[in-house]
C-alpha cells in the first residue's frame, strides 16, 4: 500500500509539471543579444551553424552600428547586436534557436535587422539575410539583399504540420550560400498573436510554414511508432525477466534431456549458442540501420571527418582545427582516418549508406564484442541457457541498438572498454586492467572518471602483494609511454612550432571542456528547471567535480574496509550515472557508459533490484533518444531531416527528468544498502506455474521423441535383415555356404573358450572380494 502511495504521488506530481507546460508559450532566449560569452563573444542560448569550410564567415555581438549619440541609434536595441558576415566566398552563417508552437495558432514574429552592404551570390537562388525559420525554403519570411539601415520587421505566420520550428538570424542557409554582406540583428520575438486585433491585410499575410524538407518532425506515424517501440523495450525486459527466472531452475539433468544425442549437443554447445547470439545482435544491428536513416547530422560529420582525415592526415587535427569537432578523441581520430582511407579508395562518396554502414560498423562489432562478453562471464555463475538469457537482453534492447545504428554514437565502445576494465578487476589481471584502461582512455576523454579508480587499485596491490611491486610500475610506465606516442601524431607540430612537449594534455582539456551547457537534451535535474541549452554556472561545473570527487571517495574507502572489488563495479557503474542525471555537460548517450557495468552487476549477482533499476534507466534512455529523434523526423524517415534540441519548456523533456531523479534517488539508496547491509536480493528461480508447466510438457514431448526414435532405428534393423534374408535366399552359392558354416563352427568353439575363462575370472574375483 505505501508503495502504491508513492507512486501515485510521484505521478500526480508529473502530471503537474506536464499540464503546467503550455505548449502556446513561446519562449525566445536572449533575443536582444545582450547576453553574450566575454571570451568568444558569442550569444548564449543560441546555437550557430556556418560553412565550415569558409574562414570568411563569422557570428559574434557587437555594438558598432548602434552607439549612442550616431545617425543610426534606437535606445531601444540596447548596447549589443547579433553581427553576422559572410564576405569573400559562398557560404552561410545563422544563429538558430529552438521553439515550440501550437498547430494552426498564429504567431507574430519581430525583429530589427541592418545590412551595411549588398548580398550577392553566385547561384541563381539565394536568401541573403534574413529573420525566418529553418523549416520555411520558399523564403516567404523576412530576408533581404541591399543595403539597409536599422529596420524592424513583422511577419505572421502559422505552422500547419510542425509543432517545433527553428527561428533563425543570419545570412544564407545549407544549399542557398550568400557572399559579400555583414547584416545585424536584435530584438527577436515571437509571440501569439490576437487575431481579434488583426487586420484583413495582416490576416491575409499570415505564412503557412508546412514546408519540412529542411528539418524533420515527428507525424502522427512516428509517434505510434515510438510508443510501439518502448512498449517493445518493456515487453523485451519483462520477457527475458521470466526467462532468467525460468532457465535458472535448470540443472545438469535439465540440461541432459535437452541433449540427449551427439547431434543436439553440438548444437547446443556453449559456442553454438555464442554464435547464434553474436549473428541474432548483427542482423537486428544490420536491419535497423537500413530501416531508420539514423542521425543525419552525426553520421555526415563524421563523414566529413573521416574523408578530412584520409586527405590530411592527423597532423594538424587538433592544432590547427582547433577542436572543432567536440568530443572526438584520439584513437576515435585514427577509425576515422581508417574509414576515410577505406572510402576513398572504394569510391564510397560523401552522404551515401555505404560511409554510413562504414561509420557504424566500429560500435555494431564492438556491441558484439560486449554480447560474447557478457556470455562468457555469465557462464562462470550461470548455466549457459540462463547466460545466454542475460546476453539476448544486451543483443535485442534497443536502448543499445539505437546509440550505435540510428544514433550512430560511439558510446558503446567507451562502455566495453569500461565493463571489461572492471572485470579485469575482478580477476586480478593487472596487465589487462592496464591495457583495457590505456585503450579506454586513448579511446574517450570521458574515462577519465574511472583512471583514480583504476590508480588506486593498482597501488593498493602494490602494497599488499610483494610480487606485483615490480610489475606494475612497469606496466603504468609503458602505458604512459605507449599513450603519449599514440598521441604524438597529433601533437607533432604543436611541439615542433612551440616546443609544446606536452600538448597531448592541452589535446584533453579541451576534449573534456568541449561542452559548457548545463545539459543537452538528456532527462538531467537541470532540464527540469528548464536549462536545457543555456551555459553553466561555474558553481554547477565545482559541484560536478565535487560530486565525482565524493563519490571516488566511497570507492577507495569501501574498498580498503572490505576487499570486495564487486562493490568497485557497483559503484563505478554508481558513479556514471549518478552524474548523468546530477552533473554538467551531459548527453543522452553519457548514462549508457554506466548502464553496461551495472547490467554485468546483475548478470553475476542476480540482483533483483537492481534488474528492475537497469530495466528502468534503459526504458528512460531509450524514451530520451527516440523522442530526440521522432522530433526531428527520424523516426519518419525523412530524408532531409536535421537533428533539433528539445525547447527549454519542453513537457517531455521536464516530466520524464523528474522520473529519472527520482529514479536516481531509488538507485543510490539500494546501492547504500547493498554496500552496509550486504542484502542481495537474487533472482530465484521460478517455481510451479504457467511456465512450470510448459516446460514439464516439453519434457514430455522429448520424451516421447526419444522413444519414437528407438523405435524407428530397432524397424529399420529388422527391415535391413529381412532384405538380406531375401537377397541370400534368391542366389545360393555353394562355396560361400560351406566357408560360412566353417566360420561360424570356429566362431562358436571361441565363444565357449571365452565364456569358460570369463567364468573362472568372476569366481576368482568374488573370492578376492569375499
Amino acid at each position: 500500500m505505501k508503495k502504491f502511495t508513492v507512486i501515485l504521488l510521484i505521478a500526480l506530481l508529473c502530471l503537474s509539471i506536464f499540464c503546467g507546460c503550455n505548449a502556446n508559450d513561446v519562449s525566445i532566449s536572449n533575443g536582444g543579444f545582450e547576453e553574450f560569452d566575454t571570451e568568444s563573444q558569442s550569444p548564449t542560448n543560441w546555437q550557430f551553424a556556418y560553412t565550415s569550410e569558409n574562414a570568411s564567415t563569422s557570428l559574434a555581438v557587437s555594438d558598432a552600428e548602434n552607439k549612442e549619440g550616431s545617425d543610426q541609434y534606437i535606445e531601444e536595441l540596447g548596447k549589443k547586436q547579433l553581427m553576422v558576415k559572410v564576405l569573400s566566398t559562398d557560404g552561410y552563417a545563422y544563429a538558430y534557436q529552438t521553439i515550440k508552437v501550437k498547430s494552426d495558432k498564429i504567431y507574430k514574429l519581430e525583429g530589427y535587422m541592418f545590412l551595411t552592404s549588398n548580398i550577392t551570390s553566385s547561384k541563381s537562388k539565394f536568401i541573403g539575410a534574413r529573420i525566418g525559420f529553418v523549416e520555411d525554403n520558399t523564403f516567404l519570411s523576412v530576408h533581404e539583399t541591399s543595403s539597409t539601415s536599422w529596420k524592424k520587421y513583422t511577419v505572421y505566420f502559422r505552422s500547419k504540420e510542425l509543432k517545433t520550428l527553428t527561428l533563425c538570424a543570419g545570412i544564407g542557409a545549407e544549399g542557398y550560400e550568400s557572399k559579400g554582406g555583414t547584416a545585424y540583428f536584435d530584438n527577436i520575438s515571437v509571440t501569439l498573436a490576437d487575431t481579434s486585433a488583426m487586420t484583413e491585410e495582416e490576416i491575409a499575410s499570415v505564412v503557412d510554414i508546412k514546408d519540412s524538407s529542411k528539418l524533420g518532425n515527428s507525424t502522427t506515424k512516428s509517434n505510434w511508432n515510438l510508443i510501439l517501440i518502448f512498449l517493445s523495450v518493456v515487453l523485451l525486459l519483462f520477457i527475458c525477466y521470466v526467462l532468467i527466472k525460468f532457465t535458472l531452475k535448470f540443472n545438469d539433468k535439465t540440461i541432459d534431456v535437452f541433449e540427449n544425442n551427439k547431434i543436439k549437443k553440438f548444437f547446443l554447445s556453449d559456442a553454438m549458442i555464442l554464435c547464434y547470439l553474436l549473428l541474432t545482435a548483427f542482423i537486428v544491428r544490420i536491419l535497423t540501420s537500413a530501416f531508420y536513416i539514423g542521425n543525419i547530422a552525426e553520421i555526415n560529420s563524421l563523414s566529413k571527418l573521416a574523408s578530412k582525415l584520409a586527405e590530411n592526415g592527423p597532423l594538424y587535427f587538433y592544432y590547427k582545427d582547433a577542436f572543432e569537432f567536440g568530443n572526438i578523441s584520439p584513437l576515435y581520430a585514427y577509425v576515422l582516418w581508417a574509414i576515410g582511407g577505406i572510402a576513398k579508395a572504394t569510391g564510397l562518396e560523401y552522404g551515401s549508406i555505404g560511409i554510413s554502414v562504414l561509420l557504424k560498423l566500429p560500435s555494431i562489432l564492438f556491441d558484439l564484442a560486449t554480447v560474447s562478453l557478457i556470455y562468457r562471464l555469465a557462464l562462470r555463475f550461470k548455466n549457459k541457457y540462463a547466460a545466454a538469457s542475460f546476453a539476448l537482453i544486451y543483443a535485442l534492447l534497443p536502448t543499445f541498438i539505437f546509440n550505435s545504428t540510428v544514433w550512430g554514437g560511439m558510446e558503446s565502445i567507451t562502455a566495453y572498454f569500461l565493463a571489461l576494465t572492471l572485470v579485469f578487476i575482478l580477476d586480478k589481471k593487472y596487465l589487462g586492467i592496464v591495457c583495457s584502461s590505456l585503450l579506454g582512455m586513448l579511446f574517450d576523454a570521458r574515462f577519465i572518471l574511472v583512471i583514480p579508480v583504476v590508480l588506486f587499485y593498482l597501488v593498493f596491490i602494490m602494497i599488499k602483494n610483494k610480487k606485483q611491486r615490480a610489475l606494475i610500475p612497469i606496466y603504468l610506465v609503458i602505458s604512459l609511454i605507449v599513450f603519449y606516442l599514440a598521441n604524438l601524431p597529433f601533437s607533432y607540430y604543436a611541439i615542433v612550432d612551440e616546443q609544446k612537449y606536452l600538448y597531448v594534455y592541452k589535446i584533453y582539456e579541451s576534449l573534456i571542456n568541449a561542452n559548457k551547457l548545463f545539459v543537452k537534451d538528456a532527462f538531467n535535474i537541470y532540464a527540469m528547471f528548464a536549462q536545457n541549452n543555456v551555459n553553466f554556472s561555474v558553481f554547477a561545473n565545482i559541484l560536478t567535480y565535487i560530486i565525482a570527487c565524493l563519490i571516488l571517495i566511497i570507492i577507495g574507502v569501501n574498498y580498503y574496509k572490505t576487499r570486495d572489488r564487486l562493490n568497485i563495479l557497483l559503484i563505478t557503474s554508481f558513479m556514471y550515472i549518478f552524474l548523468a542525471v546530477f552533473g554538467v555537460r551531459m548527453t543522452p548517450a553519457f548514462i549508457l557508459i554506466g548502464l553496461l557495468p551495472l547490467f554485468i552487476y546483475v548478470v553475476i549477482t542476480s540482483n533483483k533490484k537492481m534488474f528492475f533499476i537497469f530495466s528502468s534507466f534503459a526504458c528512460m534512455n531509450f524514451l530520451n533518444v527516440s523522442e530526440l529523434l521522432n522530433i526531428s523526423g527520424y523516426l519518419s524517415n525523412n530524408a532531409n531531416a536535421s537533428l533539433i534540441s528539445f525547447p527549454r519548456l519542453n513537457a517531455i523533456l521536464i516530466t520524464f527528468s523528474v522520473f529519472m531523479v527520482l529514479l536516481t534517488v531509488f538507485y543510490t539508496f539500494a546501492v547504500f544498502e547493498l554496500l552496509f547491509n550486504k542484502k542481495h536480493e537474487k533472482i530465484q528461480p521460478m517455481k510451479e506455474g504457467l511456465v512450470q508447466f510448459g516446460y514439464t510438457l516439453a519434457l514430455e514431448f522429448a520424451e516421447i521423441f526419444k522413444i519414437d526414435s528407438t523405435k524407428i532405428s530397432a524397424a529399420k534393423e529388422n527391415n535391413l535383415k529381412k532384405k538380406l534374408q531375401v537377397k541370400s535366399k534368391q542366389s545360393f552359392n555353394p562355396f560361400k555356404w560351406i566357408s560360412d558354416k566353417i566360420g561360424s563352427i570356429k566362431e562358436n568353439s571361441k565363444n565357449k573358450s571365452s565364456v569358460s575363462s570369463g567364468n573362472s575370472t568372476e569366481n576368482a574375483n568374488i573370492g578376492e572380494a569375499s
